[in-house]
C-alpha cells in the first residue's frame, strides 16, 4: 500500500481573529502550504504558533489603485520589479493588488497592459486598472497634460484588450467628448468606468448612467465625506478647516449637488 502523504499544518492560536461574522478572542487558525484551511481541532504534526500576547489576525487588505511599491514601479521596469513591489505589499498585509497605470501614449501603455497581464494570470496581481490618459487636462495631477486625450471608444477598446481579459477598472473623465460613449464600451467589455479626475464629478455620473439616482447617492457620499473631513481627530487636527476656503469646500459640494440634481 502506498504511503499516505499529509501536508502538515501551521496552527495561528490564541489571537484575536477578525472574522465577517465578528471577532473572536482566543481563535484558531489552520494553514496548510498558502491555503487557509478547516480547522478539524488539533493534529499530532500541528506547528502551532502562540498570537496570544496581544495579536490580531485579519482578512488581507485589498488595494485597487496602486502604483508600486518598494521603490518600484508597477509603469516601468521589468516583470522583477513589479514583483518588487507586490511582495512589498504583501509583507505589509496587502494580500490582493490591482496594478494601475499612469498615462502614456497608447501603444507604450498597451504594451505595459501585456506584461502585467502576465503577472495577473500568474497569480501576482489581481488585475490592472488604466488611470489615463482619459482625465481632464485641468485636473491632470501627476499626469502629462501632453499625453491627454479624450475618451474613444477604439482607444478603449484597445487598451481593454492588450490586457487579455486582465483589464478590471479605467478611470476616465465622463464629461470629456466621448467620455459617455467610452462608459457603455467599457460596460459591455466588463470593465469598471471609474467617473474619476472629471471637471464635473456629478454631472458625469448624471451624462453617464442617464438618471438623477446614482447622481444623488454620489451627492450623498461626496457630502458625508467632506463632513467627516472636517471633524476634528484624536489629535485635535483636522483636514478641512473652518477658514474660508475650509468653509468653502464644505458648502460647495451641496450647491453642485442642487444644480446637478435639478438638470
Amino acid at each position: 500500500m502506498a504511503p499516505v502523504t499529509t501536508t502538515q499544518r501551521t496552527v495561528l492560536a490564541g489571537a484575536r481573529v477578525v472574522l465577517p461574522s465578528g471577532v473572536v478572542e482566543g481563535g484558531r487558525i489552520a494553514v496548510e502550504g498558502t491555503r487557509i484551511a478547516a480547522d478539524t481541532g488539533p493534529l499530532p504534526d500541528d506547528v502551532v504558533l502562540d498570537l496570544s500576547a496581544g495579536h490580531t489576525v485579519v482578512p488581507g487588505f485589498v488595494d485597487i489603485h496602486n502604483h508600486g511599491g518598494g521603490g518600484a514601479s508597477f509603469t516601468s521596469g521589468t516583470a522583477e520589479d513589479i514583483l518588487t513591489g507586490v511582495r512589498t505589499h504583501r509583507e505589509h498585509g496587502t494580500t490582493t493588488v490591482v496594478a494601475s497605470t499612469v498615462t502614456e501614449n497608447l501603444e507604450t501603455l498597451a504594451g505595459r497592459a501585456a506584461l502585467l497581464s502576465e503577472l495577473v494570470e500568474q497569480g501576482d496581481l489581481a488585475g490592472i486598472h488604466f488611470e489615463g490618459p482619459f482625465i481632464a487636462p485641468c485636473r491632470n495631477g501627476a499626469h502629462d497634460e501632453g499625453l491627454l486625450r479624450h475618451p474613444d471608444p477604439v482607444d478603449v477598446r484597445k487598451l481593454v484588450e492588450a490586457a487579455r481579459g486582465t483589464a478590471k477598472m479605467l478611470t476616465l473623465a465622463a464629461e470629456l467628448p466621448g467620455g459617455i460613449d467610452s462608459v457603455r464600451r467599457l460596460a459591455a467589455l466588463g470593465v469598471i468606468a471609474a467617473i474619476g479626475v472629471a471637471i464635473a464629478l456629478l454631472a458625469g455620473f448624471r451624462l453617464a448612467f442617464g438618471t438623477r439616482v446614482v447622481a444623488g447617492f454620489a451627492a450623498v457620499a461626496m457630502i458625508v465625506m467632506v463632513g467627516i473631513l472636517s471633524l476634528l481627530g484624536a489629535g485635535g487636527s483636522v483636514i478641512i478647516p473652518w477658514n474660508g476656503p475650509g468653509i468653502t469646500w464644505q458648502i460647495a459640494p451641496t450647491i453642485v449637488a442642487v444644480v446637478v440634481l435639478a438638470w
